[in-house]
């Protein structure tokens, strides 16, 4: 809750002192006088200066105070000149908390206008020093956010947790109090032009009218939204992180010529004994073995070499035999290599031709759509040319170049735009086989030239066994051994990869899980029951109030509060275009009040104060009037209205005498006066 207890203002002038001092009570209370220009709105501005919400007047700082506040008093025909104002607001909240917030204007200090004093007590204690005090400033980065912010102070005393909210900056911005208060504080110049019209618009926050109503009912729709956006990001994150190791093991095992059918291209959840599986096959011999198979065949060859000890005598034979073999082999596989990279090379030259036929195609693809907008668009659209036809002789022009012959039915230019498009989009599909099958070409390449470098490693060492002496150990044996070592080493570490992977793949799996498992718990649309709820006692209590003070255009029966914008609407419209002037202030009336109910007992956010400028506008009729005022009066007991009204006529005066415990500030001279 915001109570506003007292304002008091202290103007100094080279010749006397002038100033305003009155409180303020719970429930109704009026600030009017018998003509205008007294000063209400004076006054009322004055508390929105206090409150650092000068924004809803329409500025900032000091500029916005009226110029009785800093450049010219009227008293008895004298002028008087501002040397100093200073503002003091008491103000009160929920816990009874009393503070008093202090703001200048000078033409003789050199304190600036953005610094406001929060004192801890009543006006007159502040006023006398006997309170301790806090300075902030306002209207400068960090207002809303930073500890000597004011707004966060104001925040914090109203038990306020401001949610954050997207702007078309596309960043996350506070809420900021400026645009909550236009929903309750409104401003006699423009504040009834619109529902909520007095939002201010330099905070670039997207919807805010719908924002400001979501905070104030309380409804959880900005938590979910948020929520949506934040599993939204989680699972872009995952997918992105999926597919990283996806491709990273993928390319591991095509190094080592294997293969799992046990790494998934998209995420899933995955079984809780998934990482202890190994699932890898390795080719051998243009067959797929298991892994640990063909690593206990490795280690077998290893364990016979190494027990045999082949001397190249005992084997001199079997090298001869085997070293003609793999020149066959090295003959074979550089026939494969010489026949792959011509593949390749037909392949780039024909991805080479395709990407220059679909340039033109692009060509005349753009240069037939905007020969179609000429022909659409052009200064002789109406004409008989526009319409394809010869203006002289009648005859079809046709859209060719070649020269009119009846027996060729040549496309128009929409055909011609469909043709060109099926054209590309075969010639696109074309390319990506061209460059997957390069792709392929190239993977197969660097397999092959892996394979023939050794074989020519075992060539050259069977060679030399063959020219060593009989008892010298086999240099191809020892070769073998080491290769057949290595090999074993890197199917043991690709194990130890794939354990890892799949231990990665496991945690971003259990993440999804738990993604998942919170967009189940989220609301289906963007509202909870309990939003449902609001928003239909909202358009209740609006539909109600809006009957009762005399709405009379058309489709009344039709109206509602649109669950995408909360605003009122007529069959899907704004309603104010439907309205009339004075049914638009009738409205207003209705979602202003509204608003503050349904809030209030539906454990909402509103702080329980409404302060109005002005309310009869539009020539509205006066006992419609009169039954918004006594709405107010009837719900404002533990809270706090505040009208600025001129009573232009005796029945306006004899119905606000009427009223019972409603405080009036009558203001039968001018608001800012002459004091000791």
């Amino acid at each position: 809750m915001l109570k506003i207890n007292r304002l008091k203002i202290i103007i100094t002038t080279a010749q006397k002192k002038f100033g305003f001092d009155e409180k303020f009570d719970e429930g109704l209370n009026f600030i009017s006088s018998y003509e205008n220009t007294k000063g209400k709105s004076s006054i009322i501005e004055s508390i929105y200066y206090c409150l650092g919400i000068e924004e809803l007047i329409g500025g900032r700082n000091d500029k916005i105070l009226k110029s009785v506040f800093r450049s010219k008093i009227e008293f008895n025909d004298i002028e008087y000149v501002p040397l100093d104002c200073k503002f003091y607001l008491e103000i009160e909240n929920s816990k009874k908390k009393v503070v008093t917030i202090n703001r200048n204007t000078s033409k003789i200090s050199i304190q600036d206008s953005k610094l406001i004093t929060v004192y801890e007590g009543n006006i007159d204690e502040s006023i006398s020093g006997k309170s301790s005090f806090e300075e902030y400033y306002t209207n400068l980065p960090g207002s809303a956010t930073q500890e000597r912010g004011f707004h966060v102070f104001l925040e914090n005393f109203l038990d306020w947790k401001l949610p954050e909210i997207p702007t078309y900056d596309e960043v996350e911005r506070k809420l900021y109090m400026q645009v909550v208060f236009a929903s309750m504080f409104i401003e006699q110049k423009r504040g009834w032009s619109d529902i909520l019209i007095g939002i201010p618009n330099i905070f670039k926050i997207k919807d805010p009218k719908k924002r400001v109503v979501e905070f104030l009912l309380g409804l959880d729709t900005i938590e979910v939204e948020k929520k949506k956006a934040y599993i939204k990001k989680m699972e872009e994150e995952i997918n992105f992180k999926w597919k990283n190791l996806y491709e990273d093991i993928i390319e591991e095992m095509k190094e080592s010529n294997c293969n799992s059918n046990d790494i998934y291209l998209k995420p899933k959840i995955l079984l809780d004994n998934y990482v202890e599986n190994l699932n890898i096959q390795v080719e051998e011999n243009e067959e797929y073995i298991d892994i640990n198979e063909k690593i206990n065949r490795l280690n077998d060859e290893i364990t016979t070499l190494k027990q045999t000890k082949p001397r190249v005598g005992m084997i001199n034979d079997k090298i001869q035999i085997e070293l003609e073999e793999n020149k066959e082999k090295l003959n074979s596989l550089e026939l494969v290599l010489i026949k792959e990279n011509e593949k390749e090379n037909a392949e780039k030259f024909g991805l080479n031709k395709l990407n220059k036929i679909l340039e033109n195609i692009n060509l005349d693809l753009n240069n037939n759509k905007d020969a179609k907008k000429i022909m659409e668009l052009g200064s002789i659209k109406n004409t008989s040319i526009g319409k394809k036809v010869c203006p002289l002789c009648n005859s079809k022009i046709e859209d060719s170049l070649l020269l009119s012959q009846k027996n060729y039915n040549t496309m128009s230019i929409e055909e011609n735009i469909e043709h060109l498009k099926q054209q590309k989009k075969l010639i696109e599909y074309a390319i990506d086989n061209r460059k997957l099958n390069i792709n392929n070409y190239s993977d197969n390449k660097t397999k092959i030239k892996s394979e023939i470098i050794k074989l020519r490693r075992i060539i050259r060492s069977q060679i030399n066994d063959l020219y060593e002496k009989d008892d010298s150990l086999s240099e191809t044996s020892i070769y073998t051994k080491v290769d057949l070592q290595n090999q074993m080493e890197e199917l043991e570490l690709l194990k130890e990869k794939y354990f890892s992977y799949k231990r990665k793949f496991y945690d971003l799996s259990e993440k999804l899980k738990s993604v998942l498992n919170e967009k189940e718990k989220l609301p289906k649309d963007k509202f909870t029951e309990q939003d449902k709820e609001k928003i239909s006692k909202f358009e209740q209590c609006f539909k109600e109030k809006i009957k009762k003070y005399g709405y009379k255009s058309e489709n009344a029966s039709n109206i509602q509060i649109s669950m995408d914008k909360l605003i009122p609407t007529i069959d899907g419209f704004d309603m104010r275009f439907d309205n009339s002037g004075s049914d638009n202030i009738r409205a207003i009336w209705a979602y202003t009040i509204s608003l503050l109910i349904v809030s209030r007992d539906m454990s909402g956010n509103h702080p329980n104060i409404l302060i109005i400028d002005e309310p009869m506008q539009q020539s509205v009729i006066e006992e419609d009037l009169f039954s918004f005022i006594e709405d107010l009066n009837r719900i404002s007991k533990g809270m706090q209205v505040i009208i600025g009204m001129t009573l232009g006529n005796e029945k306006l005066k004899e119905k606000i005498n009427e009223y019972k415990n409603v405080n009036i500030i009558l203001l039968k001279d001018k608001a800012i006066k002459p004091i000791d």
